[in-house]
Parts: C-alpha cells; structure tokens; sequence
C-alpha cells in the first residue's frame, strides 16, 4: 500500500507486515522513540536514514 510520510509527504510503499522494509531496518531506539513521540504514523526511509544520521552524530 501506498503511504505518505508523515515528515517529509514523500510517497512510499509499506506492506504493513513483516515483509515491509521497515521490518529489516535497524532504528536505534534514541531514533525510534523520537519518531513515535512526533509522528503518528509511518515516515520514509530516507527520513528515518536522514535521522538516525543527525541523531547519532549529535550524540
């Protein structure tokens, strides 16, 4: 299924179960528990690429 980020509205596709590719992707929780305290659903890829890399650099 087609979704729009909730950061950036870029269009993406997220299958919604273990297939997605979100499912084989590591978020460092620092990232994780960021995202789900701003966004109340789904983000891109490239924003969760674009923040773990702000993130981790900052720390």
């Amino acid at each position: 299924m087609e979704k729009r980020c909730a950061r950036c509205e870029k269009m993406f596709v997220c299958t919604g179960d273990v297939n997605c590719w979100c499912s084989t992707t590591f978020v460092a929780p620092k990232v994780s528990n960021y995202i789900s305290d701003l966004y109340d659903d789904c983000i891109c890829e490239d924003c969760i690429k674009e923040l773990t890399k702000k993130m981790i650099s900052d720390s």
